[in-house]
């Protein structure tokens, strides 16, 4: 399935060079970010509170129409619940030191960096990863939020992201925490044959029809 290039459109009205209103937007964004890092397991109606409110409402307040978000992904996809958990608790448990690789955030050099602050208040979060239970606790929250399970689990749950945030365009990372690339490409083809159809073709799926799009859920596969 070839991957769809996405763009988002600015609202006419609104002068790109308004730097003020701009910063004002980043600034929101960020301290969301913060948020959604500190919700627990199980408080989704504290996640659909800050994607469906939230969101919006920073975007109307420098005067964007909101457009449904494109949500990115980490997929987990097996023919048993055991092995899709396993993989995904060794491999997006491995992600962490990835990601702390790519921005240092263990560092804390981006609390000096100007638009970046609520990203040095990440030395903490990663300073923690040195104790082995709230490691360990971090990946199994991080694991819970990602699609992860049987066809039919990944199908649920990518209906319950529909519900939650109205998206109508997910990015699925088949690939990630250094994932053999054998492992990887079993786990998007399973994903590709089982759910992803029923993504395309299923009603349940179908973008509201106010809006002009093309039949079917639109996946992306990212690798």
């Amino acid at each position: 399935m070839a991957a769809q290039n996405t763009t988002t459109s600015i609202n006419p009205e609104i002068n790109p060079l308004d730097v003020a209103a701009i910063t004002k937007l980043a600034q929101q964004r960020a301290s969301l970010v913060e948020q959604l890092s500190r919700v627990i397991i199980g408080q989704k109606e504290v996640i659909d509170n800050l994607l469906n409110q939230n969101i919006k409402g920073i975007a109307i307040s420098v005067g964007h129409t909101p457009t449904p978000p494109v949500i990115l992904t980490n997929v987990s996809c097996a023919p048993t619940r055991a092995e899709a958990e396993e993989r995904a608790g060794q491999y997006l448990g491995a992600k962490w030191d990835s990601i702390d690789a790519h921005y240092n955030f263990s560092d804390g050099h981006l609390a000096s960096v100007k638009g970046y602050e609520s990203y040095g208040k990440m030395t903490k979060t990663y300073a923690k990863m040195k104790d082995p239970v709230a490691r360990q606790k971090m990946t199994d929250f991080y694991v819970s939020i990602q699609i992860v399970g049987t066809p039919d689990d990944c199908i649920q749950q990518m209906a319950e992201l529909q519900r939650l945030t109205g998206t109508d365009h997910v990015v699925c990372d088949f690939s990630y925490g250094r994932m053999p690339p054998d492992q990887a490409e079993l786990n998007m083809r399973h994903f590709a044959q089982a759910v992803m159809p029923v993504m395309q073709r299923d009603a349940a799926f179908a973008a509201p029809a106010a809006v002009s799009k093309p039949a079917g859920f639109p996946v992306v596969i990212a690798s």
